[in-house]
């Protein structure tokens, strides 16, 4: 399942493809934000807004439409002339892709009702769920899966954001890590 630092690279990656040494690092860094506000929708669930509902988790907020809408407010607000070297509407491009990365990737798992990706014009739910782009799907209690620790060890293959990381049982961690799936 995406966490909010997968979510975060994600923005980066795709900030790769307007990528300019003259563009401020700090548009990159809104990106990653951008990324990440979908799931602010949990905030709901302490006011009784349930999970399926429209203001709920992997909403509206999850949808192409709150994409554009947020990326819209981020450039009119703070950018409507653009920056160094990107024009305005490229600059809305790349928050309306980052932001919207957020619920294609949700989509992706299977631990979910789905997402709201086409609201509020529409009331389905989106799931790729079969999706497994030749990755293999991790059990629990799988040998080869990752393990979460409070803690990444020196010498270990890890990688993570505190307080967990994320620990390969391999030896070979890069091929642990990128032929076997850790998607």
């Amino acid at each position: 399942m995406p966490s909010l630092p997968t979510h975060a690279v994600a923005a980066l990656g795709i900030g790769a493809c307007f990528y300019r040494p003259e563009i401020p690092k700090g548009i990159w860094v809104i990106g990653a934000v951008c990324s990440i506000v979908p799931d602010l929708d949990v905030i709901g669930f302490r006011f009784g807004i349930r999970y399926g509902d429209f203001w709920g988790h992997r909403g509206f907020a999850h949808s192409l439409f709150f994409a554009a809408l947020l990326a819209l407010v981020i450039v009119v607000l703070g950018f409507r002339h653009g920056v160094t070297e990107m024009h305005a509407l490229t600059l809305w491009l790349y928050l309306f892709l980052a932001t919207a990365s957020h619920g294609l990737l949700d989509a992706l798992t299977d631990g979910a009702l789905g997402i709201a990706l086409f609201s509020p014009s529409t009331t389905t739910v989106t799931s790729f769920r079969g999706l497994r782009f030749g990755f293999r799907q991790l059990e629990w209690g799988d040998s080869s899966a990752p393990v979460a620790s409070q803690s990444c060890r020196a010498n270990s293959c890890g990688f993570g954001f505190p307080p967990y990381c994320w620990r390969f049982p391999s030896s070979s961690c890069g091929c642990t890590f990128l032929g076997e799936g850790f998607l």
